[in-house]
């Protein structure tokens, strides 16, 4: 139908669970971390041969988001134990960890239908986007709690995909316009997303300031762990089955992570 989009592999983990690494993995990477990693740290070139070899497509990152609201609720969620049999609206990866490792119930809708189930409370709380977007779309008046910080997704990731033969036959110069315009979409959608965010809190009124909820630091560390025990469950499944490719994504996601988190004493976050 198409010839290319920019899109998220978020919205793909059900069809091969590799694309949380590419996206938006649970209690993973930073929006900066993450940028390092696909620009420094081998992760284009993986998801570029993985696209080839699989769907026949070329693909960059074109776009970087900074960190999700954990959820706008209708109950004030801070522990893990909040989260058992709560109805939430979530995708990817975090969908799956939600119900295995929380006992929650995982509900996937598109983001057009959050609000209304929000105000009827068909759903208990929703997890979607950043807090400029949330706010604009207007979840806050749905749902009176807005929980904090997103450490299901701490950073997510676009990428500029297109037919791999059609790609092959553009002009070397085009091709090189199209990545240095993808890579400078990365830089300035986190830094104009970021600010977004800034001015959303700034504008936010009392009342709403009021009730923004923090995650005890317990909740934090289990996100981060229940998503790591996610990705090594679904990478020994992949190579069990003859595909190590996830395992090899996996190490090198971690390994620049644990890389990047020990050099924070030298510069400074």
């Amino acid at each position: 139908m198409v010839e290319a989009a920019i899109t998220t592999p978020a919205y793909i983990v059900n069809q091969d669970p590799v694309n949380s690494y590419f996206s938006a993995h649970p209690g993973g990477m930073d929006g900066i971390t993450q940028i390092a990693w696909f620009n420094a740290g081998g992760a284009q070139e993986m998801l570029q041969k993985f696209r080839r070899e699989t769907q026949d497509l070329y693909s960059v990152q074109c776009g970087v988001g900074p960190a999700e609201v954990f959820m706008h609720s209708h109950t004030k969620v801070q522990t893990a134990d909040d989260l058992k049999g709560m109805k939430i609206r979530a995708s990817g990866a975090w969908a799956d960890i939600l119900g295995t490792e929380f006992e929650a119930v995982p509900t996937t809708v598109p983001g057009s239908e959050i609000f209304t189930l929000l105000e009827r409370k068909a759903i208990d709380g929703a997890e979607f986007s950043t807090i400029a977007d949330n706010l604009g779309l207007g979840f806050h008046e749905a749902a009176p709690w807005i929980i904090v910080p997103g450490m299901h997704v701490r950073s997510f990731s676009m990428e500029f995909i297109m037919q791999a033969d059609r790609w092959d036959a553009l002009p070397e110069v085009t091709k090189a316009q199209v990545n240095a315009a993808c890579r400078l979409t990365t830089i300035e959608s986190f830094m104009e997303w970021s600010k977004k965010d800034l001015d959303a809190v700034a504008g936010m009124s009392d009342e709403d300031k009021a009730r923004v909820v923090r995650i005890s630091d317990d909740l934090l560390k289990h996100v981060e762990q229940a998503g790591r025990d996610w990705g090594e469950t679904k990478a020994s499944e992949k190579a069990t089955a003859g595909d190590s490719f996830m395992q090899e994504v996996m190490d090198s996601y971690y390994g620049f992570k644990t890389d990047w988190e020990s050099t924070t004493q030298f510069h400074g976050q």
